[in-house]
This record gives structure tokens, C-alpha cells and sequence, in this order.
């Protein structure tokens, strides 16, 4: 019994895990979208660097 209830426990933060995972690669999509645009609008000052380096 306590097995199965460890098997059940894992498969939960397995769950809690994937979806954190997804919605974190959801959300490096469009951050990276953001960085696109913003290096159009910033020209030759570095900062295009800096925001690389953040992300």
C-alpha cells in the first residue's frame, strides 16, 4: 500500500513539474519574441548584449 501511494505521489509532481515546464518554455518563447522586437527599436548601444545576457 505504501508504494502505491508513493507511485501516486510521484506521478502528481511529475504532473506539477510538466506543466511548470511548459509554461516556462511558453514563456522563453515569448520573451525571446520581446528581445526580437526591442533589437530592432535599440541600435548600437550594447544593450542588445545585456538583454542577452539576462535571458
Amino acid at each position: 500500500m505504501k508504494t502505491s501511494v508513493q507511485f501516486t505521489n510521484w506521478e502528481g509532481i511529475g504532473k506539477k513539474r510538466y506543466r511548470a515546464f511548459v509554461i516556462m518554455f511558453f514563456s522563453i518563447i515569448v520573451h525571446c519574441c520581446l528581445i526580437e522586437r526591442s533589437l530592432f527599436r535599440v541600435t548600437g548601444n550594447g544593450s542588445e548584449v545585456l538583454l542577452y545576457t539576462k535571458s
